[in-house]
């Protein structure tokens, strides 16, 4: 046990900059996950798709991600795709959205 202790400060002692480098990237990805935050808190439940029948799913659509600036929404959908994907399979789910009418919805095309 002592010589894995005295290995891992070793290595700390001979890579210095690794501490720095995971501070660094921490808050990169801190930073990415405060910067989607107001965008899927200013979103809508839109539909994904629509049949004979009308709406067959809803979908969650953060601000932006949209069809009105169709430049602007592709770039925010391929750069935030991670965290979107993690928005629709944890927290706004489609069911939900049939279960809690109440929430924020838009009928036409999504904004």
């Amino acid at each position: 046990m002592e010589s894995l202790i005295r290995s891992i400060k070793n290595w700390r002692t001979n890579h210095p900059t690794s501490g720095w480098f995971l501070r660094m990237f921490a808050i990169v990805v801190g930073l990415y996950v405060v910067s989607y935050l107001p965008l899927t808190l200013q979103g809508v439940y839109g539909w994904g798709a629509i049949g004979t029948n009308g709406v067959k799913w809803w979908v969650w659509y953060p601000k932006g991600f949209g069809f009105e600036n169709p430049a602007q929404s592709a770039f925010l959908r391929i750069f935030y795709m991670p965290l979107h994907g993690l928005d629709r399979e944890y927290w706004h789910t489609g069911d939900k959205f049939l279960k809690d009418r109440s929430l924020p919805s838009f009928h036409g095309f999504p904004p």
